[in-house]
């Protein structure tokens, strides 16, 4: 789990959950003109006040429909399973406001209407009456689906504060792995180093001590690598060279003066005197 896969999870929960909580606002207010709508109806005496309530009517009607779709339309790219509860709340908004619009359409067209029946149209529309009754099922069903979406986004700021904290933690066992590996890594490049090094010691210790019968094993091509060769190019080379003059003063004790050395490239540098002489 990244976090870039956290925040592209959470931008597409929150901008959902903004534009979803939008609608139902839309779908609300609207709801709410419908209903003042009908008591401006019902109170309008004039018959052209009450025609422009009910084109009024008409058009807050149209824009919960459109609201409805829009809303819909979020929950298309989800799985079903997903927003099953979210799409039965939205079913339950969309059968009341259809109830309410047969009631409403109905009693626009025809008690509203009527100037001498303002009483009874009052029964209907306040505490008690049929559209009343319908009125409230209708504001429930909007604030479940509005509580709904609260606490979606809520649920979905934990979960993403959870797995935020997973990747996190994620990050930082990785990174100490790193840290760890590189450590032995270093250690163990460190210390076949300082075995070769260790080595190279030894032989240069024995020469030293006389002793010329070293060997170094020189595979790798770094410096470490170039120092033994030129090391055991030394090495050989004062290996020749004493050879030469231990035989040189056995053939002089015998009375041999003309003598060659046998190896002449050996004597290279400061070494060159001893084979000319």
């Amino acid at each position: 789990v990244s976090l870039n896969s956290v925040g592209g999870t959470y931008a597409v929960a929150y901008e959902d959950s903004v534009v979803a909580l939008k609608c139902m606002e839309n779908i609300s207010t609207s709801f709410q003109e419908m209903r003042t709508d009908l008591f401006e109806m019902t109170l309008a005496d004039a018959k052209a006040d009450k025609e422009g309530c009910m084109a009024a009517l008409d058009s807050h009607r149209g824009v919960v429909e459109d609201n409805l779709s829009e809303y819909k339309g979020i929950l298309a790219k989800y799985k079903a399973e997903e927003v099953e509860l979210e799409m039965e709340l939205i079913a339950a908004v969309e059968s009341t406001m259809a109830a309410f619009e047969q009631g409403g359409q109905g009693f626009a067209n025809g008690i509203a209407m009527d100037t001498e029946r303002r009483d009874e149209a009052f029964r209907i529309l306040n505490d008690g009456g049929e559209l009343h009754a319908i009125v409230r099922n209708m504001e429930s069903a909007i604030a479940a689906l509005i509580e709904y979406n609260v606490n979606y986004a809520e649920q979905q700021i934990d979960v993403n504060g959870t797995l935020a904290a997973n990747s996190r933690l994620i990050m930082i066992i990785g990174i100490a792995i790193g840290i760890i590996l590189a450590v032995l890594t270093g250690l163990w490049i460190a210390r076949g180093i300082s075995k070769r090094v260790g080595q190279i010691v030894d032989a240069a210790g024995k020469l030293a001590e006389g002793d010329l019968n070293v060997n170094i094993e020189a595979t790798s091509k770094d410096e470490i690598g170039v120092l033994a060769q030129a090391f055991r190019r030394m090495s050989g080379a004062l290996t020749t060279i004493i050879g030469d003059l231990t035989r040189g003063l056995g053939a002089f004790a015998d009375g041999n003066f003309a003598l060659d050395g046998q190896a002449d490239d050996s004597y290279v540098g400061d070494y060159r005197p001893l084979l000319d002489s």
